[in-house]
Order: structure tokens, then sequence, then C-alpha cells
């Protein structure tokens, strides 16, 4: 073989892996478009349901959009569960032990979203993306935690970028 030759296969690689490339960045983007479409109830007949929770241990339920964080406590332990009607979300929960009773005036939740930078937003905000939740046993805080609720977006943009070439990035 010449050297030519040894050039010309050389090419014809690198073509095909930029168009692998290409097909993995299409395939990602469409992922991404389900997943926003999805989150924004733009695709009917997907109904997510949020865990159910005893009345009788809920201290608090706040709902920002799609999202919600409950808080409840049972004997000696409270609870955070933070759910989204969005499959962009994985559910989470936080627990920590705590012998008093607590209320609402010991939550605090602070309310975020993103575009281009985190914003702190309201509640009543309808785009949401994560949650910062401070619960207090008196004067000693035993919940402090922050919770996106796009972690599948976000996992899913990151698997993205990753099987894309360094010249693509």
């Amino acid at each position: 073989m010449n050297a030519g030759s040894n050039n010309v296969k050389t090419r014809i690689l690198v073509l095909r892996i930029r168009k692998i490339a290409l097909i993995i960045a299409a395939c990602a983007l469409s992922i991404l478009g389900i997943l926003i479409a999805l989150y924004f109830n733009l695709i009917p007949g997907v109904v997510v349901t949020s865990p159910k929770i005893d009345a009788k241990y809920l201290v608090a339920r706040v709902d920002s959009g799609n999202n919600t964080v409950d808080v409840y406590q049972t004997k000696g332990q409270v609870c955070v569960d933070t759910h989204s009607a969005s499959p962009a979300d994985v559910p989470h929960q936080v627990c920590s032990e705590s012998a008093r009773k607590i209320s609402h005036s010991d939550i605090t939740l602070r309310w975020f979203t993103y575009d281009g930078k985190l914003t702190e937003v309201n509640a009543n905000y309808p785009n949401t993306t994560s949650v910062h939740v401070v619960i207090k046993d008196g004067a000693t805080v035993i919940i402090d935690h922050s919770e996106s609720f796009i972690e599948n977006l976000t996992d899913a943009l990151n698997k993205g970028m990753k099987s894309l070439p360094e010249s693509e990035k």
C-alpha cells in the first residue's frame, strides 16, 4: 500500500466518525426535545403521579408549577419529599431526626429557575428548576438541602456532550 491510499482511508474514517458523532448529537437533541415537551405537558395522555403521604403526617405541601415539596413528620423524624410531574425529575427524600413537632414557621423554601444563570423566583413561578429547603428544630438547622427537578435532563445533556469528539464540543 502506498501513503496516498492510507491518507484516503484515514480521511474516510474521520468522516465516518464525525457522521456518527453528529447522529449521536441529533439523538441527544431529540431526547432533549421529548423531555422538554413532557416537562411543559405538550404530550397529551402523560400523567405522572406523586407519592401518597398520610395526611396526619403532612406538615406542609408547597407546589411550584409541576414541582412539589412535601414536608412530613413521623415519630422522631422529619422528611422532605421532592417530586415533579415532569419526567426530567428524579424524586428524592431527605430525612433527619427531630424530637420536637415542627410547624410551617420552621420551614423555609427558596425556589429557583435557570435562564442562563440561577435566579431566585417566587413559588408561583411556573418553570422552577430547583428548590432549597431549610428546616429548623428550634434554633438548630436539621435539614439544609438543595434539590433539582431536572436531573434526567441534565444527565441526558451531559451524556450527549461526552459522546461528541473534542473538536465538535
